[in-house]
């Protein structure tokens, strides 16, 4: 498995698996389980105002993903935005709270046995944020 390590900003982490990606000729602009349609890329758009009133550096890493990437940031969220929220069959889940001053994210993601060689460790410690360990079985799948 490999261990990704990420610091910096949100988008400096984001630019980083990105370009990393594209070196190795590996590419985001698809995704394997399903192809965003007109709906999934108006909720994606929806989201976005969301995402950057409540969550802004999420926006930040995901516009270092596509930078690095040398992919429209609307690629990807139009991937990304939607994917826990539109397709029931996945059997992934993703939930968020927040108290008076926090925001924590969570997402939970079923394991494709048949893809296990692409699971990515990923190790985050970025500005100003809390530092986490956590399993990649969606977006590295997406090569």
């Amino acid at each position: 498995m490999y261990h990704g390590r990420f610091k910096g900003t949100h988008y400096e982490a984001g630019f980083k698996w990105g370009k990393l990606l594209f070196d190795h000729g590996k590419t985001l602009e698809h995704c394997p389980t399903f192809t965003p349609d007109d709906g999934m890329r108006e909720f994606a758009q929806r989201c976005k105002a969301e995402y950057r009133k409540y969550y802004p550096e999420l926006l930040d890493e995901i516009q270092g993903i596509s930078d690095g990437q040398q992919l429209p940031v609307e690629t990807l969220e139009s991937i990304l935005f939607p994917m826990y929220s539109m397709r029931f069959e996945n059997h992934c889940t993703c939930f968020a709270f927040r108290n008076e001053s926090e925001i924590v994210f969570a997402r939970n993601s079923d394991f494709l046995v048949s893809i296990e060689k692409l699971y990515m460790n990923c190790l985050y410690a970025l500005d100003g944020a809390y530092a986490f360990n956590g399993i990649s079985v969606c977006t590295r799948n997406m090569m």
